[in-house]
């Protein structure tokens, strides 16, 4: 009687033959074995059961990017030869990048050459083979070729642990798989992106490596498609619309921080506004705490040991304790509730701040607004008692709905993050508040998400993460349950038995950072923000100078209106007018020219769209009065 294994639930008979003799089709190029991913060179045994992986599946398109890192080392090795010692290789979202050390800088300069190797090694059909190896052998190995990080990987592995090292010719990488079988399968859908400078082990005492991304899909339209949406964020990225429109800059005497100009600031405090007067109608208290605390404040919280390499010290006087500019606005807001007596009638208490905060990012992370070292939290706080905590989180998911829909975002994803392997607190705190922000999205007939053990160490957390219009997705709110920090900050109320107890604490952000949400906006709008919020709502432009009298009539009703006004009555052509005013992303722009005046009318262009329409001026005034204040 012969020994079997299934593929995809049919039994084949053991043959000790690998996995590729049995593959139906090239575009398989891996496989799950009792759910466990491997090479095509494993030998099935019995009561294995094998599943395809092919290049189109999400699996496979994975394999298929890390393929194409290691071809990548291999390029540059052919190419640069002793000169490269290559250190990491991962895939990442979209693509893949790998880590080295030349001797002589590259360049996107040199993307061409390195390409044009990738797709020959592509069309030599270079077997991928695995081989297992000691810890000695892969050491002396590395050792001999001169890729010392190589060898510092190896030797920070247990000493018994055997190795897996793939070879594609004569080039070899030390690396757990799998891989597809050879380089034809990896495909010609791949492109070099950008170079960047990386620290070994992403530590700035090692030494600067070299970075080059690339992305890799499996067919030429998806790559086409892919690179499309790569110009289409850059057309969106928000440093170069907030330059146009003259809205911030970013400058190298406050490294991470920004500096917002008038345009800018509107819009700024537009949000600010909104979510002021929301969350006023929600039951929100609006406070405001310190920038700076003394440092037992943070030993007392938790956060000295959690945060303590993202803190910035003050230098002090010799009388004075240490204190840290705040990197979060939690203990702020516990030490105001501390400050008088609580009862069980006085819960939910609801404390808002649009809270300053400072973390120092490195360097090399900063980026436009989306990761400052200075910026301001949308935080509130709600300090409530058991009971209350499911209301009060169903009460947070529909005002965060709320809140997006206004700012013009359709698609929420929600994950929710459970206990982690460092958490404080008892397993059934953790069970209770796991369940109640279950029930509050079930509730509030929210779909979600399960991310394991990617909670706070204070407790689970709920985190909302916004879809773009190019399909990229921002976590930005967030709603976390919290039964340790008031603990240890003695945090109490009085129940109705006049006993001391621990309030709930629940962190919630909608926003997030005012000023990365700001930045997803301007990406998500192309610079063309939702009226409301527009620094510049209406744009009067004159086409001859005979018409500046009713243009000012225009512009004297307009601003009586409420309604934001951009002027341009100077004398210059109308065409230089129209795109002045659409590098400001003003959303309606009024032409008046002879005709108009006669008439009382404008001519209405609507940013975005190619054509004007005649309007009585009045009409159009009604027209914008509707869609440019938020209740």
């Amino acid at each position: 009687m012969k020994d079997f294994f299934t593929i995809n639930g049919e039994q084949v008979s053991v043959e000790g033959a690998p996995l590729l003799s049995y593959r139906t089709s090239e575009e398989i190029i891996a496989a799950n074995v009792n759910a466990k991913e491997v090479d095509l060179s494993y030998i099935p045994r019995k009561g294995d059961s094998v599943s395809w992986i092919s290049r189109q599946s999400t699996q496979g398109l994975e394999i298929l990017r890390h393929d194409t890192a290691h071809l990548l080392a291999q390029a540059l090795k052919e190419l640069f030869g002793d000169n490269i010692a290559i250190a990491i290789g991962p895939t990442v979202q979209d693509g893949f990048y790998y880590d080295f050390l030349h001797t002589i800088p590259l360049s996107t300069d040199d993307f061409d050459r390195i390409e044009k190797k990738m797709h020959d090694l592509v069309k030599q059909k270079i077997a991928i083979t695995r081989h297992i190896w000691s810890r000695q052998e892969a050491l002396t190995f590395f050792k001999d070729k001169k890729e010392n990080f190589k060898e510092e990987i190896i030797r920070d592995i247990d000493e018994n642990e055997a190795l897996s090292v793939y070879s594609q010719g004569d080039f070899h990488d030390l690396c757990r798989g799998p891989h597809a079988p050879d380089t034809s399968s990896i495909g010609h859908a791949f492109k070099l992106l950008r170079i960047a400078g990386a620290y070994w082990r992403g530590d700035s005492k090692n030494v600067m490596l070299q970075r080059i991304y690339g992305t890799a899909w499996c067919t030429k339209k998806e790559l086409d498609e892919h690179l499309t949406l790569i110009q289409e964020a850059k057309e969106r990225d928000h440093r170069y619309l907030g330059e146009r429109a003259q809205l911030f800059f970013m400058d190298p005497v406050a490294k991470g921080s920004v500096f917002w100009m008038p345009s800018g600031w509107i819009a700024y405090k537009a949000i600010e506004d909104y979510m002021r007067r929301t969350l006023a109608k929600h039951g929100y208290q609006e406070i405001k705490t310190p920038l700076f605390f003394d440092k037992s404040l943070w030993e007392k919280s938790g956060h000295q040991d959690k945060f303590s390499e993202s803190m910035y010290y003050l230098q002090q006087h010799d009388d004075e304790r240490p204190s840290s500019l705040k990197p979060m606005n939690c203990p702020g807001h516990i030490e105001l509730f501390n400050k008088h007596p609580k009862t069980y009638k006085d819960l939910p208490i609801r404390l808002a701040e649009f809270g300053s905060c400072c973390r120092h990012e490195p360097s090399g992370a900063l980026l436009g607004l989306m990761r400052l070292r200075n910026f301001t939290q949308d935080d509130a706080h709600i300090f409530c008692t058991p009971e209350q905590v499911q209301e009060e989180a169903e009460n947070f998911c529909k005002l965060l709905k709320e809140v997006y829909k206004q700012f013009g975002f359709k698609k929420i994803h929600v994950k929710l993050a459970t206990k982690p392997d460092d958490a404080l607190g008892s397993q059934e705190e953790w069970d209770t508040a796991e369940q109640s922000l279950r029930q509050a999205l079930e509730r509030t007939n929210t779909d979600y998400d399960i991310h394991p053990k990617e909670g706070a160490f204070y407790g689970p957390k709920l985190e909302f993460v916004l879809e773009d219009a190019l399909k990229r997705h921002w976590q930005c709110g967030t709603l976390q349950l919290d039964y340790v920090l008031p603990k240890r900050l003695k945090a109490t109320y009085t129940d109705s038995s006049d006993k001391k107890q621990t309030p709930v604490l629940l962190h919630r952000a909608i926003l997030g950072s005012i000023e990365r949400f700001f930045a997803i906006l301007v990406e998500h709008t192309k610079g063309i923000l939702p009226l409301w919020l527009a620094p510049h709502q209406v744009a009067i432009l004159t086409i001859t100078k005979d018409v500046s009298d009713y243009a000012q009539e225009c512009i004297e009703a307009l601003q009586a209106a409420q309604l934001r006004v951009h002027a341009d009555l100077r004398n210059k052509p109308i065409g230089f007018k129209i795109r002045a005013a659409i590098d400001k992303r003003v959303p309606f722009i009024f032409s008046i020219g002879k005709n108009e005046a006669k008439r009382r009318t404008v001519s209405v262009k609507q940013l975005g769209t190619p054509e004007s329409t005649s309007l009585p001026f009045q009409e159009a005034l009604n027209l914008l009065s509707r869609g440019s204040h938020t209740e």
